[in-house]
C-alpha cells in the first residue's frame, strides 16, 4: 500500500480538531534515504533524511548515525532539478528523479540537491513538506509534476504554538505574550471551550504567496480579467442612460460572455481556498461537541499578540507566574517522543499510530 496514500487519509484530514489529534501522534511525519549533493565538498553521498513535525528537514550519515544538517522549512520550495545530477549522483534506477530543496529564511537562500529513486518518493516527500510548512510552494510543483492538486490536505492553524511564544506575562491559569516566530501566519484565530462545546475560527493573510509564483501569475490574470469585465459593464449601464430595458440587455450580455465567471475569483476562489484577489484565505470555522479537557478555556492568536485562560489549567495553559518573560515559576513542558509517524522512501512498513483517526 502506498505510503503516500496512507498520509492524505490519516494525517491530511482537514480541520482544526484532526490538526490537533494529528500534532498529539510522534512528531517525525517522514524518514527515508536519498542521495545529497556536498555543500562544500561537492560529491554525492547517501543519506537518510527526516521531516519533522516543527519544520524541520534534518540529514543523516546513515553509517555512523550522525546528524549532518538541517534545513528549516519554515519558508521553502521544492523545485525539478538538474537531470545531469541523475548520473552525477549514482543512481542508475529507471524512474530516478532529481529535485532541489530551497530555504528561503536565509539570504541567500540555501539550496539541496538531492536525488530520489522514484516519482512516488518525490511525491511522499512534497506531500510531508505540504503537511509542515507553513510557507511552501508544494502546490505549483504538484502542478508542475502533472499530479492531482485536490489530494493536497492539511490543515494548518493560525493559533500560535505555545513554544512560539515569548515575553510571557502570566498569573496562574490567565497568561499573555507575542509570538516571535512563525510570523507567515499572520491573520487572527479563536479557539473557545465551554462546558461541553468547543469551537475554532480563523481568518488572515494567504499564506504562501511569497514562494508561489504560479498562483501569482494567474491572480494577475485574473485581475486584468475582472477589471476588463467590470469596465465593459459600467460602459453599457452608462450608455443605457437610465433606460431600464437597455439596463436589463446590460445585465443579460453581462452574464452572457461569462464576465461574472471571470469576476468570481477576485472576490471568491474555492479552488485555491481564497478571497479578496488571493490576499486572504477562506474564513475557517468549525464546533463540535467537547471530547475533554477544561471545564471552561480560550486561546486567542491576533498577529503577533497571544493570550490564552483555561479553568482548570491543562498543558496548553499550564499554571505559571512570570512577567515580560522573567518567570517566578515555569511549568515543565513534556518532552516529545522522537518516533516515525510514517515510514518513507527507504522504508515499507507504516506504523498504525493512524487508526485512532
Amino acid at each position: 500500500m502506498s505510503g503516500t496514500r496512507n498520509v492524505e487519509n490519516a494525517m491530511g484530514t482537514n480541520g482544526y480538531f484532526a490538526y490537533k489529534e494529528r500534532v498529539n501522534l510522534p512528531f517525525m511525519v517522514l524518514k527515508g534515504t536519498l542521495r545529497k549533493k556536498g555543500n562544500l565538498i561537492q560529491s554525492w553521498k547517501t543519506r537518510e533524511f527526516q521531516i519533522l513535525q516543527n519544520e524541520v528537514f534534518r540529514y543523516i550519515d546513515p553509517v555512523a548515525k550522525e546528524c549532518k544538517g538541517e534545513l528549516s522549512l519554515t519558508k521553502c520550495s521544492i523545485e525539478p532539478g538538474n537531470p545531469l545530477n541523475l548520473d552525477m549522483s549514482g543512481v542508475k534506477k529507471a524512474g530516478a528523479v532529481s529535485v532541489n530543496l530551497f530555504d528561503h529564511s536565509q539570504n541567500p537562500p540555501r539550496m539541496l540537491e538531492m536525488v530520489l529513486e522514484s516519482e512516488k518518493e518525490l511525491k511522499e516527500l512534497a506531500y510531508a513538506i505540504h503537511l509542515v510548512s507553513p510557507d511552501n510552494n508544494v502546490k505549483d510543483f504538484y502542478v508542475i509534476r502533472g499530479w492531482n492538486v485536490d489530494t493536497l490536505k492539511g490543515f494548518k492553524p493560525r493559533l500560535a504554538d505555545r513554544h512560539d511564544i515569548g515575553g510571557t506575562t502570566a498569573c496562574c491559569c490567565i497568561k499573555q505574550g507575542c509570538v516571535c516566530e512563525n510570523l507567515s501566519r499572520i491573520g487572527c484565530a479563536d479557539y473557545t471551550l465551554c462546558c461541553c462545546l468547543e469551537a475554532y475560527c480563523q481568518f488572515g493573510l494567504k499564506r504562501g504567496n511569497s514562494t508561489q509564483h504560479y498562483t501569482l501569475s494567474r491572480l494577475d490574470q485574473t485581475t486584468q480579467n475582472c477589471f476588463t469585465s467590470m469596465c465593459n459593464f459600467c460602459s453599457q449601464i452608462e450608455n443605457s442612460k437610465g433606460n431600464y430595458s437597455s439596463i436589463e440587455s446590460s445585465f443579460k450580455k453581462f452574464d452572457s460572455q461569462h464576465s461574472v465567471k471571470d469576476c468570481m475569483p477576485f472576490i471568491y476562489n474555492s479552488s485555491e481556498e481564497s478571497c479578496c484577489c488571493g490576499i486572504f484565505e477562506l474564513p475557517f470555522c468549525q464546533a463540535r461537541f467537547s471530547q475533554g479537557g477544561p471545564c471552561c478555556k480560550n486561546e486567542t492568536s491576533c498577529c503577533c499578540s497571544d493570550h490564552r485562560c483555561s479553568v482548570p489549567t491543562d498543558d496548553d495553559v499550564p499554571c505559571e507566574i512570570a512577567c515580560c518573560g522573567i518567570f517566578c515559576y515555569q511549568y515543565a513542558w513534556p518532552k516529545k517522543q522522537d518516533n516515525v509517524i510514517m515510514t518513507g522512501p527507504s522504508g515499507k512498513s507504516l506504523l498504525n499510530n493512524f487508526n485512532k483517526l
